[in-house]
């Protein structure tokens, strides 16, 4: 069983329109789409990565596809809120495909009934654990992070999610988990100032967020990890709009990339570009027994796989092609299926492009 240490270590661990050019100095977030789950990827001007929460395992190929994008090898640290899957779900995938050097989380975390399997996951990759505490503070390549929640133990165990307080250039970015009423007021009580420019709706955007606590939040900007439809996605907007903030709802939105720099906060939608076509390149072959799948550029030009994975349909695992691999103009490509995993009886693989747009499948057989 991993050993979880208490940390008291605060030192530093060495709808929006589409992306423009960024400036050098801005600090890059970006709030990825993985449906009613919460995974953001944070990168500071010189290319120091952080994760806040990782989403559903079901939901890697999101993730993946913003890492690669990234060109992201290693995370100076990933902070898990607490241990539902819709937020460390994907931390074994995440951890496969980039090192990490280390993983906060909740003081309170054994109070989750998957804490061992997160345990399991961080001792498998080789990754400490330390808990954070209210009132700790980090510093990464300039990134203050201050803790500020849990303030005690609760017995709903979303209000156990660890609130971290992101401060940039000046600007505020606030993530709160899970947290909902009784944490929140908690929150207040103990006197730590949560007025912030960015707010990161907590247990995505529903049954939280009261009156006090967005009043004393005060955010322009708002966003919610959810893929809400019909009077749900109505009410929960009109409820945040209703404090003065922009909404961005994931689940509509996207992707969404938040730039800070310069005194101000930027979002764009994270999205191919909508004239590139997609590639034609389809899977020529998977063979009976699964040992392999091959696939064909059928297009004029080699086309770049960096981003680009398989996904089975049955079990949602994903395989990411190496950054460096290629296909030439009629070029077939066989991949070995101990590359991406057992295909099962009446399974099909998914091919997808490095934007995360379905390019092919094919069915066994």
């Amino acid at each position: 069983m991993l050993i979880i240490a208490a940390s008291s270590l605060l030192s530093a661990c060495a709808p929006g329109e589409d992306k423009k050019d960024q400036d050098a100095g801005n600090l890059k977030i970006y709030f990825i789409n993985v449906g009613k789950g919460d995974a953001a990827l944070i990168g500071t001007p010189d290319h120091k990565w952080i994760m806040v929460d990782v989403g559903h395992a079901d939901e890697f190929a999101h993730v993946g596809r913003i890492l690669k994008q990234n060109s992201v090898t290693e995370l100076e640290a990933v902070f898990i809120s607490h241990q539902h899957n819709d937020h460390f779900g994907a931390l074994g995938d995440v951890l496969s495909h980039v090192s990490c050097k280390v993983i906060y989380t909740t003081p309170f975390f054994e109070r989750f009934k998957h804490a061992g399997r997160f345990s399991d996951m961080a001792e498998q990759a080789g990754v400490p654990v330390e808990f954070l505490h209210p009132g700790d503070t980090l510093d990464i390549s300039g990134l203050r992070i201050d803790i500020l929640g849990p303030n005690g133990a609760f017995a709903e165990e979303d209000d156990n999610s660890l609130v971290k307080m992101l401060t940039w250039d000046g600007q505020k970015v606030l993530f709160t988990g899970d947290q909902r009423y009784a944490a929140e007021n908690e929150l207040l009580k103990a006197g730590f100032s949560v007025q912030s420019d960015v707010l990161k709706a907590g247990n995505h955007g529903r049954n939280a967020s009261s009156e006090d606590f967005l009043r004393a939040v005060g955010a322009k900007h708002c966003v919610i990890t959810n893929d809400f439809k019909g009077k749900e996605y109505d009410e929960s907007v009109s409820h945040f709009a209703s404090y003065g903030m922009q909404v961005y709802v994931l689940g509509h939105t996207g992707t969404m990339l938040c730039e800070i720099g310069g005194g101000t906060v930027n979002f764009y939608a994270v999205k191919s570009t909508l004239d590139q076509a997609v590639p034609d390149i389809v899977f020529e072959d998977l063979s009976a027994s699964g040992a392999f799948a091959a696939i064909k550029n059928n297009s004029l030009k080699e086309v770049s796989l960096k981003g680009w994975s398989f996904m089975s349909a049955k079990d949602k695992t994903h395989f990411f092609f190496p950054d460096s691999s290629s296909i030439k103009p009629g070029q077939t490509l066989k991949v070995s299926d101990d590359m991406f995993g057992k295909i099962k009886k009446k399974d099909s693989l998914v091919l997808y492009d490095q934007y995360g747009r379905a390019v092919d499948s094919i069915a066994t057989k």
